[in-house]
């Protein structure tokens, strides 16, 4: 599965089970959002839809010359701060497969808009839905050339933010995010 979105946020993840723990050996969440934005993410802004890219399949993406920093526009550090990358962010077409999150599906970290910042630091909620592109097999760079001219009804590419989303909390409609199923 693919979704075309703009890499706002990235960050390095919490320690996982899956990961044994390790605080070096982690994943990388990247939080694709349907329009592009200038700011880190702020109360009252939209949420993303999250994607992670694993130890196992980091080495792969960077081998295809793919580089996080060059693309998203901000960075969440360890102190749950921000840092701007010094460039907005790019609109990038991220391919894995289609994960349904369930630690992650109460109504406290899924919903449509940003509410509030937790005491630690992390915006509420802070994800659309608890589907997920996970792992990240592929991120690829979509030049402006490519998305000038979206696509007229989300039939015509199908709309991951209105599929995804639909299947958590009702409908959307949406045509800035492409779905397309390998």
């Amino acid at each position: 599965m693919s979704l075309t979105g703009w890499l706002v946020l990235a960050y390095p993840g919490p320690p996982e089970t899956t990961n044994c723990g390790d605080e070096t050996f982690h994943d990388w969440h990247l939080e694709i959002f349907e329009k592009p934005s200038d700011h880190a993410p702020q109360v009252g802004d939209p949420t993303p839809i999250i994607c992670e890219i694993t130890p196992r399949t980091e080495r792969i993406i960077y081998r295809d010359g793919v580089r996080i920093q060059s693309l998203a526009g901000f960075f969440r550090l360890q102190d749950a701060s921000y840092r701007a990358t010094g460039h907005a962010a790019q609109k990038v077409r991220v391919t894995g497969y289609l994960l349904w999150e369930d630690q992650h599906s109460g109504s406290a970290e899924v919903g449509w808009t940003i509410q509030r910042f937790g005491r630690n630091g992390l915006h509420q909620p802070w994800r659309s839905t608890a589907w997920e592109i996970h792992p990240v097999m592929k991120v690829e760079v979509i030049h402006k050339a490519s998305y000038t001219t979206p696509p007229t009804t989300a039939a015509d590419n199908g709309s991951l933010f209105a599929v995804i989303v639909s299947n958590a909390a009702g409908s959307v409609t949406s045509n800035n995010a492409t779905l397309t199923v390998h």
